[in-house]
């Protein structure tokens, strides 16, 4: 393993800038999502079915629009895509901490997804540009890592502020973190190509080739990948929940989530420091089993083992996956991609909670981590299977 490269990465300017502004802007939306929910049932005496809603209008709104904002990226650029949402997202994150009218609340969730700026697909999009090819991997595996370290920050920072306080300020202090990050990665301009793609950039496709160029059996096996990583993730969220309730530790959900995520943090950057890639459907395969093997957890020690080691498939499926689209797809179609990438895992995180819920309501909290492994299990080699015959086709003599 190479972590000098590491050092190599943030020894760049612009990528410590663009890191540093990330983080500012990712927790402020990290802590907004999980402080949402909880200020709608505390603070508006909502029923969690009500609230569910809400956050999930929320989340369809940003698997709708994070395509058609990557799009935007690539064909206008970063300031005549930041700032309209910009001009819309200020005024909405300011007034619905205040807003008690439920019909009204959908409405502001609504617009807050459609109109989100993609800051999952900039962020990512300018760590590429900083940084030169051959270190990309450890790039992206350090920006993965720092995605992970804002999930535990986040929600932790936004519940402890809400206690303090209200989740009524603490939902503008997010909202207001969030904006931030963003106005100031609009305002510096960060660059979203590097100089040496830019020519690509600027090529336009041919006559009628212009959308969805990049869908080829081995994009659309990457993103299918992405959705099964985006189910097991978002069931081993709620597997957790479950579990501890019934093992009677409701109190160290936090803390057993942020084991899992320590996990992920440290496989991620132990994955940017190899010589070699990883293909991302072996990733996927052992996402899947590791989590499967949380079933077989007796008490919250085991529990809290068994995650540990699922996690550490978690950030590098999704860096691998990452680092190999980036790597085939044209650079003026990188912005969109990614977007269709973040709307694929939010596909899988939204079928993942009624599915493995069921499991729970028929089996137990055992069955939940079963079924959300077992999809990882029987879904992985069969991509594996499509991807060997396409090669099998590739390879075949022309007659």
């Amino acid at each position: 393993m190479k972590f000098g490269a590491y050092r190599e990465v943030l020894a760049l300017a612009s990528v410590r800038t663009i890191i540093i502004l990330g983080t500012i802007s990712r927790i402020g939306q990290f802590g907004f999502g999980v402080l949402l929910t909880v200020h709608l049932v505390e603070a508006l005496h909502l029923p969690y079915s009500r609230a569910g809603i809400v956050s999930a209008v929320w989340t369809i709104g940003l698997a709708i629009s994070a395509p058609w904002r990557g799009s935007l990226l690539d064909r206008i650029g970063l300031r005549r895509t930041m700032v309209p949402s910009l001009v819309v997202l200020t005024p909405v994150f300011i007034l619905l901490p205040f807003v008690r009218q439920y019909w009204l609340l959908l409405v502001l969730a609504a617009l807050l997804g459609l109109v989100m700026f993609p800051s999952f697909s900039v962020i990512r999009q300018a760590v590429l540009a900083a940084t030169p090819p051959a270190m990309r991997r450890t790039s992206i595996s350090l920006d993965s890592t720092i995605v992970e370290v804002c999930f535990m920050v986040g929600p932790a920072l936004g519940i402890w502020i809400g206690t303090m306080w209200s989740t009524t300020w603490a939902l503008l202090i997010f909202g207001m973190m969030t904006v931030l990050g963003a106005l100031v990665l609009t305002l510096v301009n960060v660059a979203i190509v590097s100089p040496d793609e830019a020519g690509h950039r600027s090529e336009e496709p041919e006559p009628g080739r212009r959308r969805l160029t990049w869908a080829t059996p081995q994009v659309l096996g990457i993103l299918a990948a992405s959705a099964v990583a985006g189910f097991i993730l978002a069931g081993t969220d709620i597997g957790v929940v479950a579990a501890l309730r019934q093992l009677g530790a409701p109190q160290l959900i936090g803390l057993t989530l942020a084991v899992w995520g320590l996990g992920s943090a440290v496989a991620g950057l132990a994955y940017g420091g190899l010589h070699r890639a990883v293909p991302v459907v072996w990733l996927v395969l052992g996402l899947g089993a590791s989590t499967a093997l949380v079933s077989l957890a007796t008490g919250v020690f085991t529990l809290n083992l068994l995650l540990l080691v699922a996690g550490a498939f978690c950030a590098p499926t999704l860096v691998a996956a990452q680092d190999q689209l980036q790597q085939i797809v044209s650079p003026r179609e990188r912005g969109q991609l990614l977007g269709w990438q973040g709307s694929f895992m939010t596909a899988g995180n939204t079928l993942a909670p009624p599915a493995v819920g069921l499991a729970m309501d028929l089996r137990g909290w055992h069955a939940g981590f079963i079924l959300a492994g077992g999809v990882g299990l029987v879904l992985a080699p069969a991509l594996m299977a499509l991807q060997g015959l396409r090669r099998r086709r590739l390879a075949a003599p022309t007659p």
